[in-house]
């Protein structure tokens, strides 16, 4: 991970398990950018730098960290399209991983937008998280950029990188491509908010799923034989919407959060009935704690991101005083 204010030559070839290798790499050769440059077969075209680590025998070659699941929170996702984008210019294309979920990549070596010339990147991603920011009347989508994977690729005739190799020189061409950039993070900001607000969120669905879960635990623990497996994995699926109930408390109104309230406490119950089928002792009220404390720390979060430090600490205190604790983990 290249630290600000440099410049990094990276592994600059896509692993074969990466879904949408393929299609990069073809949109890479059929664009217009660097054409002035040498391509290679491997990379359609794309610049590579090869790196090979040798271990006794074995010679095994690194490349880009983009695969097939990535994480968000504490799940693993994947993503289900890309966006490849042209500028007006026609002096940059980029491209960007669509998923479904809410939340940002955790992977320092593939979260946010990575700006490239010549394939090696500028800068570590503070490029695009500035841009993002700039969206006019919009300075909360700075934090987008790490809701995406992908790269830009700029023409390497048309801007000049700074002294710094933190961003590019401030003339008439960076101020055309940032500007055309900007209007793709506006676009790509709506669309997260609206995931972050909707899709990942929705009450009906939520609720969906935990009758779902409901209904499977009903069947495990009325059944005179213990399915072990079936059992530990209706635990873990209650975990895991768990989570995402708590991350519907960031978005809800009164009346959505009583569902959510209520949602919460039928997965506790779910969760219980599960482990004391299989002959585990339960401390109802630890996972209930438990359970609140993910709460928190989802409303803390978006408390962090959306409000100024001073308001923010005045939350904080109250948290505090009503909680016991700013230590949710």
């Amino acid at each position: 991970m290249p630290s600000p204010g440099q410049l990094s030559v990276e592994i600059n070839t896509y692993a074969d398990d990466f879904t949408f290798k393929g299609q990069i790499e073809k949109a890479a050769k059929s664009r217009n950018i660097g054409k002035h440059v040498a391509v290679t077969a491997q990379t359609g075209g794309l610049e590579e730098v090869r790196i090979d680590v040798h271990s006794g025998d074995r010679v095994v070659e690194v490349r880009k960290s983009y695969g097939a699941e990535y994480t968000v929170g504490r799940d693993d996702v994947t993503l289900n399209d890309i966006d490849i984008k042209d500028g007006e210019s026609g002096k940059w294309w980029g491209w960007v991983g669509l998923k479904r979920e809410p939340g940002a990549f955790k992977n320092d070596s593939t979260r946010a937008i990575r700006v490239r010339v010549r394939n090696i990147q500028i800068d570590g991603t503070q490029i695009m998280g500035e841009l993002f920011s700039q969206v006019p009347d919009a300075k909360s989508y700075g934090r987008f950029n790490d809701w995406y994977v992908g790269e830009i690729f700029v023409d390497p005739t048309f801007v000049i990188p700074n002294s710094r190799r933190d961003g590019f020189e401030e003339d008439v061409n960076w101020e055309t491509l940032k500007t055309e950039i900007i209007e793709w993070c506006d676009e790509l900001g709506k669309r997260a908010y609206e995931i972050s607000k909707a899709s990942q969120h929705s009450i009906r669905r939520l609720a969906k799923d935990a009758k779902d879960i409901e209904d499977r635990a009903k069947t495990l623990t009325s059944a005179p034989k213990v399915d072990t497996d079936n059992l530990l994995l209706v635990s873990t699926d209650v975990t895991k919407l768990q989570r995402r109930v708590s991350r519907a408390f960031k978005y809800a109104d009164m009346e959505n959060a009583s569902q959510l309230r209520s949602l919460e406490n039928r997965l506790l119950d779910t969760k219980t009935r599960a482990v004391r089928k299989l002959g585990v002792s339960v401390n109802v009220e630890k996972v209930r704690e438990e359970a609140q404390h993910e709460v928190l720390r989802e409303l803390m979060d978006a408390f962090r991101e959306q409000l100024d430090q001073r308001n923010f600490s005045e939350v904080s205190r109250v948290v505090a005083s009503v909680a016991g604790t700013l230590d949710f983990s």
